[in-house]
């Protein structure tokens, strides 16, 4: 099968260094989860893993397998019908957003317009959309402005976002610095467990090894991370472990450079790892 090849279009060399994993304690535990489509069919049929403590979890598949249902009902969007998710030891099947949140968990959403930020809001509201009452920006239920500015500042400084204004509305960015912003927000939370749908979509070579490099300096500091992307060199670089979704359920899980391209095609088409 070469399905593998043609989205990559090459066997896969990696250009970055990754640090030995220590197996850790558990940072993010699916078991048995069953989520529907907007369309009441079953997209998540029934699957089970776990990422631990300082691991990035890759997951691969052609869109459209479940991937996005997964991650929205991870980040408290969507509600399982049936299964159990649990964080850091907590169960956050039926949690909202807000409350998963409070658990140190970032996320950086597929639809960045939707999910990622408010684009009606300027960029410096969009800055603390989730720390909106942190003691950090807020006291006494009145916000910090000059926190607030500071703190945008260095967002868009750190990650090169190109603006003319921190108070023009976010929409008024580029796609590519949407997303730079949005992946600046989340870790500027100082996460410990991060969603990451797509994250380098939309961006250059430059910002997109940024970013990479940042996800394993991140990992190395302890962060877990549940990476979902179409680019599957991306994929397979970065990643400690890779989980194959296909229609809506797992096909595979291996670690990168461990099989062959070939095998890791079979399971996209949806032949199973054994």
């Amino acid at each position: 099968n070469e399905l593998a090849r043609m989205m990559v279009g090459r066997e896969i060399v990696s250009t970055y260094e990754k640090k030995q994993k220590k197996e850790g304690k558990v940072a993010l535990s699916v078991d048995d989860l069953w989520v529907k489509s907007d369309r009441d069919t079953f997209a998540v049929k029934g699957i089970s893993f776990k990422i631990n403590r300082g691991e990035i979890l890759g997951i691969a598949g052609v869109s459209g397998n479940g991937q996005r249902q997964l991650v929205e009902v991870i980040t408290g969007l969507r509600k399982p019908c049936k299964g159990k998710i649990e964080i850091f030891n907590h169960d956050i099947s039926h949690k909202n957003a807000k409350e998963i949140f409070r658990l140190k968990v970032g996320h950086i959403p597929e639809e960045r317009l939707v999910f990622g930020c408010v684009p009606n809001l300027s960029i410096m509201e969009n800055s603390i959309l989730k720390e909106y009452d942190s003691p950090s920006f807020c006291k006494n239920m009145i916000l910090n402005f000059e926190k607030i500015q500071n703190h945008t500042r260095k967002l868009i400084e750190d990650f090169s976002i190109t603006t003319v204004s921190i108070n023009n509305p976010i929409k008024l960015l580029s796609g590519g610095n949407i997303q730079k912003f949005i992946c600046a927000r989340e870790f500027s939370s100082k996460p410990e467990l991060l969603i990451a749908a797509h994250p380098t979509y939309g961006l250059d070579i430059a910002a997109t090894d940024y970013i990479r490099r940042l996800f394993l300096k991140k990992r190395d500091e302890g962060c877990s991370i549940l990476l979902v992307s179409e680019d599957l060199e991306e994929i397979l670089t970065i990643s400690d472990r890779v989980l194959v979704m296909f229609n809506g359920t797992i096909s595979g899980i291996f670690i990168p450079g461990e099989i062959s391209m070939e095998k890791i095609g079979l399971m996209m088409a949806g032949s199973t790892s054994s």
